[in-house]
């Protein structure tokens, strides 16, 4: 069976299945064989998305002036970070899968030059189950990358995706939520490719270069693409790569779809027009990594004509177009941005501090928001703040969102607000803010707690919180810290305690967390060692 006819088989399959009831909203996919799930942003929604990730330069070499300096084809699919071609089933999770599964993966794995297999490859369930509200309405891509600023993300092994039977839990794994800690998305930018007027021509056309150099420099974007059921996209087999297919023009639907753009191939040639002859226009295109398994498109990939980013095609021979049905958009165009807009990330490793564990008991998760804060008064301790597990969505989902339980605790990192570490030693506030945003008195947190502990869970301080919390109210607890040199124990003072403690340490019984290890470093020479131990003794009379 060649190409053409699998890919359409498998589209067909799903709007059958699709026409058996009526047609469902973007993102409730029940009824159709693959899901979608990128959910459309307003153009306020754009706007707060591009000032919350504000733009840094594009992270390619600027000797880069036209694409002839570029080689003609890149493919990071090919890489050992890049993880295998996924399936999402019928659930709208294809946001987490282009962002958490393909994306983050590749690009944390990249960092720490760790070979993609299946036990270190990321889990889109840990993302979409929070900005999902626990409805499969799908989610927006602003969530996603909060979600893996915020709280990195586990791995498929710690929180397995299943299609077939699919949970909305967020996880409760205290020990494997710190660990994700430690590698994040740092910086989230977007370049944009014209899609007005006839932007590209060829090939070579200098609206490539940005996505062009940055995929040769090592990054993978993520996009979003007007798709319903794949109908909306036109495709053919490549002119040069039997049994390859390219979308070569999409049409407008109101569903929309989040897939990984992993490299091009300038000779990726398409005969858009049927005369066979290859115009200048019908040559190149974006290799596409989907989330539909791998008996989609070209074994999980599909070829993106260059010329499909066009809101009107460079292609005006035989007046091809005209027999074509649907509106003609660009094919990764963004909203009310106007051109195609395509996603990078810089992942980072992070040094942990502090977490907060908080423990609570409620009948409706999307009710709950959380902050970790740090302030120079009691009276101040919102001061630096950081927002943790508000499900974003809620503010458009708040009228239909159903009502998930969760019983466990979750994980708020302290790391922005005690780096340097050094920060623990000035005296600063540090606490929690509990919210409770429901309007109804149906929806109580019971059974609070809240302790703040180091990266190997030694506690650091408990709180003293209400173990219940109304619908409408709010609570800040918050204590100050200010830690001494060689109190390694944490309780305040320096004794003969502490230097068992070092000394444990030394004769490498114990582990020193990064809190401790800092507060260990008596002589401030950057290691723990017997001198430090002398130096304890001698500031303290401890002989």
């Amino acid at each position: 069976m060649s190409k053409l006819k699998k890919f359409l088989n498998v589209a067909v399959g799903g709007i059958l299945a699709a026409n058996l009831i009526s047609m469902l909203p973007v993102g409730a996919q029940e009824a159709s064989q693959y899901g979608l799930g990128d959910n459309e942003m307003s153009e306020s929604q754009v706007m707060e998305f591009s000032n919350q990730f504000s733009s840094e330069e594009p992270n390619y070499n600027d000797e880069f002036t036209n694409t002839s300096q570029l080689p003609s084809s890149v493919d990071l699919s090919t890489s050992a970070y890049f993880p295998d071609i996924g399936d999402q089933g019928s659930i709208g999770s294809c946001t987490a899968w282009a962002t958490t599964y393909y994306q983050f993966t590749y690009e944390a794995n990249k960092l720490n030059n760790i070979i993609t297999t299946n036990g270190n490859t990321y889990s889109p369930s840990w993302t979409y189950n929070f900005t999902n509200c626990g409805v499969d309405k799908g989610s927006y891509i602003d969530n996603a990358y909060n979600v893996l600023k915020r709280q990195g993300a586990l791995t498929l092994s710690e929180m397995p995706y299943n299609k077939n039977a699919y949970s909305f839990a967020w996880s409760t794994d205290t020990e494997a939520m710190t660990d994700a800690l430690k590698t994040r998305v740092s910086v989230v930018d977007r370049i944009t490719i014209p899609s007005t007027g006839t932007c590209i021509t060829s090939n070579n056309d200098s609206d490539l270069i940005a996505a062009k150099a940055l995929l040769n420099a090592g990054k993978v974007f993520v996009v979003r693409g007007y798709v319903d059921n794949y109908f909306s996209w036109s495709t053919k087999e490549s002119y040069n790569r039997p049994d390859e297919l390219v979308v070569y023009r999409a049409s407008y639907t109101n569903s929309s779809h989040a897939m990984t753009v992993v490299g091009y191939d300038d000779n990726v040639f398409c005969d858009v027009n049927g005369n066979g002859v290859i115009e200048d226009c019908e040559k190149g295109a974006f290799k596409v990594a989907n989330s539909w398994g791998t008996d989609w498109g070209n074994d999980g990939y599909i070829w993106v004509l260059y010329d499909a980013l066009n809101a009107v095609s460079a292609n005006k021979v035989n007046n091809w177009e005209s027999n074509k049905s649907g509106e003609r958009v660009s094919i990764f165009h963004r909203d009310d941005i106007d051109g195609n807009v395509f996603f990078y990330v810089n992942v980072q490793n992070y040094e942990i501090g502090m977490v907060g564990l908080l423990t609570i008991n409620t009948t409706n998760k999307n009710k709950l928001s959380a902050m970790a804060t740090r302030g120079d008064s009691e009276v101040n301790c919102l001061h630096d703040n950081i927002t943790y597990f508000y499900n974003d969505n809620i503010r458009y989902y708040l009228n239909t969102a159903e009502a998930v339980p969760f019983n466990g605790t979750l994980v708020l990192d302290y790391t922005d607000l005690l780096t340097p570490i050094n920060l623990c030693s000035y005296g600063f506030y540090y606490g929690v803010k509990i919210n409770n945003h429901s309007s109804t008195s149906k929806d109580v947190f019971t059974n609070i707690s809240y302790k703040i502990v180091d990266n190997l869970s030694n506690t650091i301080c408990d709180f003293n919180v209400p173990s219940t919390l109304s619908s409408g109210g709010y609570k800040i607890e918050c204590q100050k810290m200010q830690f001494q040199k060689g109190d390694v124990n944490y309780d305040g003072v320096i004794t003969t305690d502490d230097i068992e403690y070092l000394t444990q340490y030394i004769l490498q019984v114990n582990k020193l967390s990064n809190v401790q290890y800092y507060l260990a470093d008596c002589n401030n020479d950057g290691h723990v060692d017997v001198t430090d131990i002398i130096v304890l003794r001698k500031d303290n009379n401890l002989y």
